[in-house]
């Protein structure tokens, strides 16, 4: 059965909270620095709502499976950065192709509103060969002071 793509919707934030938390725990990274503390997992859907941002949810058989956001970063030398933030599969659906699903809603979204998308993760999540896949370009360190300080890897994909 092929996954429902669609945006959050107030019904689905306590599951996509539940599923960074638990993919975050997983890998050792609940801790201060990561999008497990972050604040907006409360209500991701009203986190997401302001223009050019946006949050999308897999369903598959009528559950909430994984998700990605696509929000304003920053604007470098004249240029508007995204950022893909909170890609995140359930634990049971990982390896089937579905972040993969995610991150070209990311990039279809970002290439419409902006010049760049960035993104930062972590060596532990063992993601880089998947971001180089789809083109990301690896950088040396954050753009613009990111929040997440225990994050170790930065990508850029230009549009």
């Amino acid at each position: 059965m092929q996954p429902l793509l669609r945006p959050i919707e107030k019904k689905d934030n306590a599951v996509m909270k539940a599923i960074v938390q638990r993919s975050l725990e997983e890998f050792g990274l609940d801790k201060p620095g990561t999008a497990y503390f972050d604040s907006e997992l409360e209500d991701l859907t009203q986190a997401y709502e302001r223009d050019q941002s946006g949050y999308w949810v897999l369903e598959l058989e009528g559950q909430v499976i994984g998700g990605v956001g696509v929000f304003p970063y920053v604007i470098k030398e004249g240029r508007a950065i995204a950022e893909m933030q909170k890609l995140y599969i359930d634990q049971a659906y990982r390896g089937r192709g579905f972040a993969r699903l995610l991150i070209e809603q990311a990039i279809d979204f970002s290439r419409q509103h902006y010049d760049a998308l960035y993104l930062e993760t972590s060596s532990d999540l063992k993601v880089d060969r998947l971001y180089e896949h789809f083109g990301f370009k690896k950088l040396e360190g954050p753009i613009g002071g990111g929040v997440h300080s225990a994050m170790d890897l930065w990508y850029l994909m230009e549009f």
